[in-house]
């Protein structure tokens, strides 16, 4: 009798642990065709009184580790692709740099408010001085108001005009800036200017930007571009030939991009005549000149293939770990008035008191054929916002600049606290 007691329980116990497999290799399998989750935490019944099983299962390069504990509690997904080998990431970082040494960058002054103000007339403050200027313009959040507010600060401290290093030419203007004995401008502007502080090493280089919620961002980039078919940001394709969608998945995450970016080489003709030519597909390209793309689309192509995943998650941890190291002012346009004072107090320059009213460009939205204005195009951002939000392809091509944005948003945030501390 006691024989046969012995023998069901380690029939239950047998088939306990075929279960409790079984989940585990469905979770796997789950994860597997998410490429969401590297790491996730399995709480299980009050079966498991005093059992914890660990499991690591290497997929796709990433860890996956389940752990079991004695708590009855709900399955919990914690979203983070990185390796959990210690020094892997640093490992992968390093690697990355050996392909793109203009990655690491060595050239810039830290954000103000952080390790700045903090300081007060300490040392540190010094270095917020005779500066190169540097607007790094992610377009379509507000930037043209800014450039405008720009020239108005420049005609009125008179400074010289700042330099638009646009687009092709952004190569050969570096160039001929290097080479000039005086330096023509100290602003310098346009969605190419991230990574020109390792040019211009002759003063203190600072970069600032205006960034935006980026499916409010992508939405307003598709009605401008069906009007401005020949400007940069819209010429590598027809805005007018494609759904919002399809407009969403070719941009991509364009701001984690501009922080890749190195236009001295990405933009110049070298690059375009050794590389870029021939992977321009002329049958899908709708641009105007399959030829000459602009530079942020040669980028797409150069990089957009040749990083895997993993080193996308990488980069991604490091742009967000060094935002406040590179950028002495990060401006949010939905707080266009703030980020005016955060520019004033940073740059001792007259922002908010030339440009508190200033507004450039207008976004110009259309709802079945009709404009809409005031609520109604409230209305419809807010109701193309939840689409794009729902669709998983959409939120995968903006998923890295997604995240960058919730971290400019935190240190906007630092940034507002310490200002207001000090007023």
């Amino acid at each position: 009798m006691q024989k046969m007691m012995k023998c069901r329980r380690l029939v239950r116990l047998m088939l306990f642990l075929l279960i409790t497999q079984t989940c585990l290799s469905l979770l796997i399998y789950i994860i597997r065709q998410s490429d969401q989750a590297s790491l996730i935490l399995i709480r299980s019944s009050s079966l498991m009184d005093d059992v914890a099983v660990r499991v690591e299962t290497m997929i796709d390069d990433v860890t996956i580790i389940g752990e079991v504990p004695n708590h009855g509690e709900n399955i919990t997904l914690a979203n983070t692709s990185l390796i959990e080998k210690p020094g892997q990431y640093d490992k992968d970082l390093q690697s990355i740099f050996a392909r793109y040494p203009w990655m690491e960058r060595k050239r810039f002054t830290p954000n103000y408010f952080i390790h700045g103000l903090q300081h007060g007339d300490s040392p540190v403050e010094m270095m917020y001085k005779d500066f190169t200027y540097v607007f790094v313009h992610n377009q379509k959040s507000g930037g043209t108001t800014l450039k405008s507010c720009i020239d108005k600060v420049t005609t009125r401290k008179k400074m010289p005009k700042y330099v638009g290093l646009w687009d092709e030419r952004a190569a050969n203007l570096i160039t001929q800036e290097i080479n000039s004995k005086q330096r023509r401008s100290h602003f310098y502007v346009s969605e190419n200017t991230f990574g020109v502080c390792e040019d211009f090493t002759a003063r203190n280089c600072s970069y600032f930007t205006l960034i935006r919620d980026p499916y409010e961002r992508i939405i307003s980039c598709h009605e401008f571009c069906k009007r401005a078919l020949g400007d940069p940001l819209c010429a590598a394709s027809d805005a007018r030939k494609m759904t919002l969608k399809q407009w969403a998945l070719h941009q991509g995450s364009y701001f984690f991009r501009q922080l890749q970016f190195k236009a001295k080489y990405v933009c110049s003709d070298k690059l375009l005549r050794d590389k870029i030519a021939r992977m321009v597909h002329k049958p899908s390209y709708w641009g105007k000149n399959y030829r000459s793309p602009p530079c942020w689309y040669r980028h797409k192509l150069l990089l957009d293939n040749a990083l895997s995943d993993t080193e996308k998650d990488v980069l991604l941890k490091y742009f967000q770990d060094n935002l406040e190291n590179w950028f002495t002012v990060i401006g949010i346009k939905e707080e266009y008035r703030m980020t005016l004072s955060l520019l004033q107090q940073a740059y001792k320059l007259p922002f908010r008191d030339l440009c508190n009213n200033l507004i450039v460009m207008k976004g110009q939205y259309k709802d079945g054929g009709r404009p809409a204005v005031g609520q109604s195009q409230s209305n419809l951002i807010t109701r193309l916002k939840a689409e794009l939000q729902a669709d998983p392809e959409v939120s995968k091509a903006l998923y890295y600049d997604v995240k960058i944005y919730e971290k400019a948003r935190e240190i906007f945030e630092e940034q507002k606290r310490i200002y207001h501390s000090h007023e």
